[in-house]
């Protein structure tokens, strides 16, 4: 009984003790200065009218807050109509984007802004060419939109981007053209020649009732973008020849409109049992195409016919 009883007196001490210590930190974490708007997310403005970010728990810190333009905008995008403890209300003037930083004492709390004046651009830029289009979109005067499905792992469904973006800094892009998606008319591609990751091979542009769409974009290692010429018809390819346990490439034709009419995959995998890492395939590889399982020998000769030669074995193109 005498055990017990130091035990509880001991425990009993020990919470005394640590409890403040948590409720610090817990009233700590509940008084950290936060925006509105959570940190690197971005606050969207469609129209001209005021916005507000809100500022919270600044206490008796000093509150500076600053807008600022991305690199590649020329003009101011966001005036200040009020700041103080509380927030910053800023109006758009035109359409561009940049970053919000708001300094509370000695830490820095930021979050990104992005103008699109949806109907007032619209009826702008009704009646230009795709050409001006494309160049406006490359100024920073428009924005590229993105409506497209893509798969999201989270949900396990398909998911369509609805929203935006700036090229921004456009300084060292590269600008070329050709028709990609098989309409007659050429669509552009745009890449960073000081760095390949910025694309991972690149972004595809299309313009489509007067506006500037997102056609396709590279999206890491994994997705690297090209293109090629395949049976008469232009082909948009993600491939992923970087990793040591697999490569493949997926083919999608599309028809003008920005969906694709027709996909395929053709490439390797390491076999699940297999502990050998492989930089290239061999034999014991898992070959496909087009949903089906084939031959190594059958995936060598589709690999020559989609003009992928420089990834199949020296020995296989010299001996044939």
């Amino acid at each position: 009984m005498l055990l017990k009883r130091v035990a509880v007196s001991v425990l009993t001490a020990t919470m005394i003790i640590i409890s403040p210590v948590f409720a610090t930190i817990n009233a700590d974490a509940k008084s950290s200065p936060k925006l509105s708007v959570s940190e690197y997310k971005t606050k969207y403005m469609t129209e001209k009218k005021n916005y507000k970010i809100k500022l919270s728990n600044a206490g008796k810190s000093k509150v500076t807050w600053t807008v600022k333009k991305a690199k590649g905008i020329s003009s101011p995008v966001l005036k200040v109509v009020s700041k103080n403890k509380k927030g910053i209300t800023v109006a758009p003037l035109r359409n561009g984007d940049g970053t919000i930083v708001c300094k509370v004492g000695k830490k820095r709390l930021e979050c990104f802004y992005s103008v699109y004046l949806k109907q007032e651009t619209e009826e702008a830029d009704k009646n230009l060419t795709a050409d001006e289009l494309y160049q406006k979109a490359l100024d920073n005067e428009i924005p590229v939109l993105r409506n497209q499905l893509y798969y999201d792992y989270e949900t396990d469904s398909q998911q369509r981007y609805d929203d935006w973006y700036y090229l921004d800094d456009t300084e060292n892009f590269t600008v070329k053209k050709a028709d990609l998606d098989n309409d007659g008319a050429d669509e552009v591609m745009i890449d960073n020649t000081d760095d390949f990751y910025y694309f991972y091979g690149g972004l595809y542009l299309d313009t489509f009732d007067g506006k500037v769409f997102e056609l396709a974009r590279g999206d890491g290692m994994s997705e690297i973008l090209s293109h090629t010429t395949y049976n008469d018809s232009e082909w948009i390819v993600y491939s992923d020849t970087s990793h040591t346990d697999r490569q493949y490439w997926d083919f999608s034709r599309y028809n003008g409109y920005g969906d694709p009419v027709e996909t395929f995959s053709i490439g390797w995998n390491t076999p699940e049992d297999s502990y050998e890492s492989h930089d290239v395939y061999d034999e014991d590889c898992e070959f496909y195409y087009k949903k089906e399982e084939i031959t190594e020998d059958e995936y060598i000769g589709y690999m020559k016919e989609l003009g992928l030669t420089d990834y199949l074995k020296e020995e296989t193109i010299l001996s044939n």
